[in-house]
């Protein structure tokens, strides 16, 4: 059952008690719930106690955000990882690599109360040791202990029958989540349509960092052989079951992966910039304006082409740290900016006003400097331009259909053998046709060969992604890019 409760895709947990200068670290919310969960359970107990825990710890989680419990209070943060306030959260401890896979299957489900849809209300004590406790606010149930999860488990009950005897009359739910499961799940061989040609332009455009991934060709909607492939290559770089089917957990991952190359495009105002940057004396202008301002201090409710800047400035930080929390470039220093200097101040060690003083930038600017000399010139492709208001068919001409033909050519480059290559003269001939048909089939489409703003959509978007695959190159990876889970083996813990 899917109801209205989010499932955010970052949550920023404070690396302390709350009033404590530690630091904030803004990451996937799955990372988290892997973190707290690693910290609680050992990987050898049973699956149904470990899956009670995992459900326990996001209904805890959720209950948090849904309250505002910190945001409310004033604070930068969603959740503290002190054991003493919150769930235990070791920014560098280890995930067992059982836990990942089940988080990456159970990642939006929780426990609430019959005709809500809200999470229970939970509190957690814990006392070192994997000894822990999960109750009820209304005292409903025994709680969730160690203890009760494994013995339980042990007697062939399911994760849902171990949290009504903790937590009374529950009912698991699932929340809704961006960018959700395809319809059709799991995703295996023989299957056919826009889902698996979804999970295939996915697979293709992550093979371009991980070599060990084959591409997918022809990549034409069906779940072949080839599909098959690479999808245990991914399993298999992040130790999941190497299996060869999409699974909830595969297809979570995946995602995951994707999105993370996908934000490196946001960055991309900044990534053009000259390098290395001028002195950081003077920030630059609004493009095509002559000269350059002196350098201010930027503050809260500032607003400007400067703060636009910085703020690009603070996502390419993000990108490269777990410690700062990326903001949208809208040239206005609202809170969320205020937040996120903060994070990269603590991060480097300055100190932790909020303001961007002559001090911050030139750290800003020096890690911009860093990150950019690992790039070369194929990094540099702009993104597709929106749809121009008409259909393009066979003898169309003009710019818009030179960008398609630019754009198909990319999409060759993600397909193979399956969309042919064109020559880019701004006439939409026969092989261009041919292209788009290719491109249609791929997708589901009735192959007309006209472009309408539906296939424009899709033909940008492979152009976008294959943009991404060139941005992002084999070295080049952010620490944050998950390349797969130890497994760290102990002994069951009662």
């Amino acid at each position: 059952m899917r109801n209205t409760v989010k499932i955010p895709e970052l949550i920023t947990v404070h690396a302390g008690p709350p009033d404590a200068p530690a630091k904030n670290y803004t990451i996937p919310y799955t990372d988290y719930i892997k973190n707290v969960v690693s910290r609680a359970v050992s990987p050898l107990w049973p699956e149904e106690a470990i899956r009670a825990v995992i459900i326990a710890a996001q209904t805890y989680a959720l209950g948090r955000l849904a309250e505002g419990y910190y945001r409310g209070k004033g604070y930068g943060f969603d959740i503290t990882g002190d054991d003493g306030h919150d769930q235990r959260f070791e920014p560098d401890g280890w995930v067992f690599a059982n836990v990942s896979r089940l988080v990456d299957e159970l990642a939006d489900f929780y426990a609430s109360r019959a005709k809500s849809q809200s999470p229970i209300r939970l509190t957690y004590h814990d006392e070192g040791e994997r000894s822990w406790s999960y109750a009820p606010n209304d005292a409903e149930g025994d709680g969730l202990t160690p203890k009760l999860a494994c013995r339980r488990a042990l007697k062939g009950r399911t994760a849902e029958e171990i949290l009504r005897k903790a937590f009374g009359d529950i009912q698991i739910l699932r929340g809704n989540e961006r960018g959700a499961m395809p319809a059709r799940c799991p995703l295996s061989a023989g299957d056919r349509g826009m889902d698996v040609a979804e999970l295939q332009r996915r697979l293709n455009l992550i093979s371009t960092s991980f070599a060990g991934i084959p591409k997918v060709n022809p990549a034409e909607s069906y779940y072949g052989r080839s599909t098959e492939n690479a999808v245990r290559a991914f399993q298999r770089i992040f130790e999941l079951p190497d299996t060869g089917r999409a699974d909830r957990a595969t297809l979570r991952r995946i995602k995951t992966v994707y999105d993370l190359v996908r934000r490196l495009l946001k960055c991309r105002e900044a990534w053009r910039l000259p390098y290395p940057l001028p002195t950081p004396r003077t920030v630059p202008q609004k493009e095509g304006q002559e000269g350059e301002t002196p350098f201010r201090t930027l503050t809260e409710s500032d607003s400007g082409e400067d703060v636009r800047f910085a703020q690009n400035l603070l996502n390419i930080a993000a990108l490269y740290t777990r410690t700062v929390k990326p903001v949208p470039p809208t040239g206005v220093y609202d809170r969320a900016t205020t937040e996120s200097v903060v994070d990269f101040q603590l991060t480097y060690g300055l100190p932790p006003t909020g303001d961007i003083d002559l001090e911050t930038y030139e750290a800003l600017l020096s890690l911009y400097n860093v990150a950019y000399a690992r790039l070369n010139a194929s990094a540099f492709i702009p993104q597709a331009v929106p749809f121009g208001g008409r259909e393009l068919r066979l003898g169309s001409r003009g710019d818009d259909v030179y960008w398609l033909q630019t754009y198909l050519n990319c999409a060759a480059d993600l397909y193979g053998d399956v969309v042919g290559r064109v020559r880019v003269t701004g006439t939409y001939d026969a092989e261009t046709r041919e292209a788009v048909r290719a491109v249609q089939q791929i997708h589901g489409l009735e192959p007309t060969g006209i472009v309408k703003e539906g296939d424009w959509a899709i033909i940008a978007a492979l152009y976008n992604d294959c943009a991404a695959a060139r941005f992002l190159e084999p070295g080049i990876l952010p620490p944050s890019l998950p390349r797969g889970q130890r497994r760290i083996d102990g002994e069951v813990m009662y």
